[in-house]
């Protein structure tokens, strides 16, 4: 066995760092990674409730309750009364969410290639395809045990 960090170490480690990179870049005074992550999930995703929000987010409604209030707040997001369930609020984001996803993007951008210094674009297709690959079988062996668990009413 090598002496190099593991996979998941070296991917949980890449994200951190490219986390920190991008915060740093936002700079002070800036939306909290909390709420850059709501924005970007409901870029991706308009109109899911808050519950769903929770999940794609992996916290708890509560929080998402209060990045949402601070959102809306800032009138960024808007709550939707859902047509077929008065107990579930649809999201979206307002015109004004517009700036900062495309500050995001940007800053994103210039993270992505500090990251990427040095790779060959062939060498980045290759790893994003065995990421992507290794994200698949992680997601699928999740569905796979969530459903030995329901089936064993767990």
């Amino acid at each position: 066995m090598s002496d190099s960090p593991g996979i998941g170490f070296l991917l949980n480690d890449i994200a951190r760092l490219m986390r920190l990179s991008f915060e740093r870049k936002a700079g002070p005074g800036s939306l909290s990674r909390a709420q850059w992550s709501v924005l970007a999930n409901l870029d991706r995703n308009d109109g899911i409730s808050q519950a769903e929000l929770a999940c794609l987010l992996e916290v708890d409604p509560v929080t998402v309750t209060r990045l949402v209030d601070r959102l809306v707040a800032a009138e960024l997001v808007v709550r939707s009364p859902d047509p077929d369930d008065r107990r579930v609020h649809r999201l979206s984001l307002t015109a004004h969410a517009q700036p900062h996803l495309a500050r995001m993007a940007e800053i994103a951008g210039i993270v992505r290639s500090e990251a990427l210094d040095g790779l060959e674009p062939e060498e980045v297709e290759r790893f994003t395809r065995v990421a992507d690959h290794i994200r698949s079988n992680l997601s699928r062996a999740r569905t796979q045990h969530a459903g030995r668990e329901k089936a064993a009413g767990r």
